[in-house]
């Protein structure tokens, strides 16, 4: 991640294979069967280092780039919306019981106004700010 001044982390415990989970995390065009503040995804494929792909969250489009899709390990993608830049990561590791998924975000400035979208962490709960 970048050395940007505002930061989330957040960690959960997944009781599936990381296969499965890095299926789930890069089939984006389903984000919103597990993030219910995504509307609206455009991705050609699942998430590849590379690809381009929109969301919009609320009433905001969010354009994104992965900058590296490590299967089934590392999805790290940066984003843009309404001049305001952002990185995301989630890195998975395999446990006896399942999947551990770590995600974090950072960003310039002061946190952001309300209506700019919070990434959540796999579970669909908020990141803490």
């Amino acid at each position: 991640m970048s050395d940007q001044p505002v930061h989330a982390t957040a960690q959960i415990a997944i009781s599936a294979s990381t296969e499965q989970v890095w299926h789930v995390l890069t089939d984006a065009m389903r984000w919103s069967d597990w993030y219910p503040d995504i509307r609206k995804v455009e991705a050609q494929r699942p998430l590849q280092t590379g690809d381009l792909f929109t969301f919009k969250t609320g009433p905001v489009t969010v354009a994104a780039t992965v900058a590296n899709a490590t299967s089934p390990e590392r999805l790290h993608f940066t984003a843009t919306s309404r001049g305001a830049n952002a990185e995301y990561e989630c890195r998975l590791a395999p446990t006896a019981g399942g999947t551990t998924a770590r995600t974090a975000q950072s960003r310039p400035g002061p946190p952001a106004p309300p209506e700019l979208p919070t990434l959540r962490t796999l579970d669909g709960t908020h990141a803490p700010p």
